[in-house]
């Protein structure tokens, strides 16, 4: 008889996690527990003009010297982390809190582990240097469930030649995390689709790659069985907080999965094409993963079918039309912002060279080459 010994993987930590609507009103309690009473809260700026976030500003401000940094949109530029970094310094903050969505949450991640020693964000772009090994106590309040930031080692930055690059490390994840329905029932609708494919695309991807592994799937599947049912009511319905809630769970296991396995070519994709002209990441990701699918599935089938299941397909075979068919379940445009519409299949094909992508373009088991390229970029071109 043959023995087979499965391979053997690592679990990465989990941080502790409050989950529930309300439970945000546990944030102050938690600032006192770590000693704080300085704390830096780093908020997404239209939530905290939002009356939810007015309130938590006010909570806060109760209890502790507050000090507030609004967060633009989008990933954030390399100038704004340093001048953000030198206000956390300037204020001698002992804690610090992230409220938003995957951007400003990955802000806060890379303010929070850059206070633990006195070097500039830049020193540790693209895993230049180590991270520091101690720092402040920090919090992750994610208000979009998508990108699963709160459960990740990554946080994505902008860098000055305009690709996505990254800050890494398991020293960034954040302490606590409060997951929290009520925060997300505002969401407009393009928001709650798009970030929700983000976490379903983090899901599939991660167990399927070749860095895949029986720990990872564990969360990924869990997280593709709950957005299959949860993000179709999110849609319908803003105020279903039980649907919310659910989408919350699925986007912070599909993030400890991604942190566990990486991406793959959906984000290849979006990441490149992001690099030309501005197009939100869970868009993007959406109609990259449509077009890449055919290739995931054939990359690694016994992987591919365990996944499909779990996200409601019969089979792998039946995915892609089971997957046609839930965009247009939730609402999904396939369409690029009217910005470009300029951009040429050639335009494309560049971004997907640039070796800022290299490494998720490597994730694949079966390596996509210049001629899959050429058709994705094509693909791509079409939805302009």
């Amino acid at each position: 008889m043959t023995i087979v010994i499965p391979p053997s993987y690592m679990i990465s930590a989990a941080q502790q996690v409050d989950v529930g609507v309300g439970c945000l009103a546990r944030l102050p309690d938690w600032l006192k527990s770590v000693g704080s009473s300085r704390p830096l809260l780093i908020m997404d700026s239209f939530f905290a003009r939002h009356d939810a976030g007015k309130t938590i500003i006010g909570q806060l401000q109760a209890d502790a010297e507050l000090h507030v940094i609004e967060a633009p949109q989008g990933e954030p530029k390399m100038a704004y982390l340093e001048d953000m970094l030198i206000t956390a310094r300037s204020v001698s903050c002992d804690a610090v809190i992230g409220i938003g969505g995957g951007s400003v949450l990955d802000s806060a991640k890379i303010i929070g582990i850059c206070l633990g020693a006195d070097k500039p964000v830049a020193h540790y772009e693209m895993i230049k240097n180590p991270l520091p090994a101690h720092t402040v106590p920090r919090a992750m309040v994610p208000t979009t469930a998508g990108t699963g930031s709160e459960a990740s080692s990554t946080n994505i930055l902008a860098l000055e030649n305009g690709q996505k690059g990254w800050v890494w490390g398991p020293e960034t994840k954040p302490d606590m995390v409060f997951l929290d329905a009520e925060l997300l029932v505002s969401l407009p609708h393009d928001l709650t689709i798009w970030t929700g494919m983000d976490a379903i695309i983090h899901a599939f991807e991660s167990a399927v790659n070749k860095f895949t592994h029986a720990g990872a799937q564990f969360y990924a599947h869990h997280a593709l069985r709950l957005a299959a049912t949860a993000l179709p009511r999110c849609a319908d319905n803003s105020d279903d907080r039980e649907a919310r809630q659910d989408m919350l769970l699925a986007s912070y296991y599909a993030g400890r999965s991604l942190d566990m396995c990486s991406a793959s070519l959906a984000h290849w994709m979006s990441h490149a094409i992001a690099g030309i002209k501005p197009v939100h990441h869970g868009l993007a990701t959406a109609l990259s993963f449509e077009i890449c699918l055919p290739h995931l599935l054939a990359a690694n089938p016994s992987a591919g079918e365990a996944a499909a299941q779990a996200f409601g397909a019969e089979s792998a075979a039946a995915l892609p039309d089971y997957l046609s068919q839930f965009f247009a379940r939730i609402g999904l445009e396939r369409k690029l912002p009217d910005s470009f519409s300029m951009v040429t299949a050639d335009d494309i094909f560049v971004a997907l060279q640039t070796p800022e992508t290299e490494s998720i373009r490597l994730s694949c088991p079966i390596y996509p080459d210049d001629e899959l390229a050429r058709r994705y970029a094509d693909a791509l071109a079409a939805l302009s």
